[in-house]
């Protein structure tokens, strides 16, 4: 687990951080669970998982190019003719349109696209699984800024430090950040309307859930890959000095803490 508490720049927004080579993607002991999960959500629950504006075509190829050369260098997953097989012994077939959807069901990651425009980048396909407390119906084809308003650690001028930064990203850099709200439902799959208010009740079962995300360009479309790797930890099964610093950190950004 990614835990931002470990790093005192992750309570800094952006907080990013270089990804070093082969470290871009992640598969950890949730794989399996977390997959057939995913193959269930992205088979019966389609359109509440994945979304595309028809333009996003060329970016999702690519994205899902760079995926396969991924898992393939891991030295984990293996080709059976045209299937690629994951670790879990799941065979995907990678000609299933759209790209997108074959890249998500191979790791643990959810995707997402931004594609720049005039009013900033702004998100022209997703396959999230695992949304923490949001809904991709009403992210599509709005621009970061807008994506991020209900967001109150997020100010205008945060907006515009990242927006300047996804146009400056090279194509050959990976950044990461981490970020962890603490919930009573343990639940991956949590999508909510953005002025549904998220609530936490301290005095109830409590789980620390944390995003470890990263962002990459693609060097043909010049869109931008936002990637959400997801873990959910009991609080109490976390050491007691990793307690007191989660609570901390949840603290330091505003949001409801467990009882220490």
């Amino acid at each position: 687990m990614t835990a931002p508490w470990r790093d005192p720049l992750a309570a800094r927004l952006p907080g990013l951080q270089p990804v070093l080579p082969g470290d871009w993607l992640i598969r950890d002991d949730a794989f399996a669970a977390q997959m057939r999960l995913r193959d269930h959500l992205f088979t019966d629950h389609l359109t509440k998982v994945f979304a595309q504006t028809p333009d996003s075509l060329k970016a999702q190829r690519e994205l899902f190019s760079l995926v396969v050369r991924e898992v393939r260098a891991s030295g984990a997953y293996q080709d059976e003719g045209r299937h690629i097989v994951r670790p879990d012994g799941i065979a995907i077939d990678p000609t299933q349109p759209p790209p997108l959807i074959a890249a998500a069901r191979l790791i643990q990651e959810d995707l997402a696209i931004l594609a720049p425009g005039g009013d900033g980048h702004v998100l022209v396909a997703a396959a999230i699984a695992f949304p923490a407390s949001w809904s991709l119906a009403e992210k599509m084809g709005r621009s970061l800024a807008s994506i991020h308003e209900p967001v109150g650690r997020i100010a205008a001028d945060m907006d515009d430090r990242i927006e300047a930064l996804l146009r400056r990203l090279p194509a050959d850099r990976i950044v990461q950040r981490s970020n962890a709200l603490a919930y009573n439902d343990p639940g991956l799959h949590q999508p909510r309307p953005e002025h549904e208010p998220r609530a936490f009740d301290p005095g109830g079962r409590a789980f620390i859930r944390v995003e470890r995300q990263t962002l990459r360009r693609l060097p043909d479309s010049g869109a931008v890959v936002f990637t959400i790797h997801t873990t959910v930890t009991r609080f109490a099964d976390l050491p007691e000095t990793e307690q007191e610093q989660a609570c901390a950190y949840l603290e330091s950004i505003g949001a409801v803490a467990p009882p220490r």
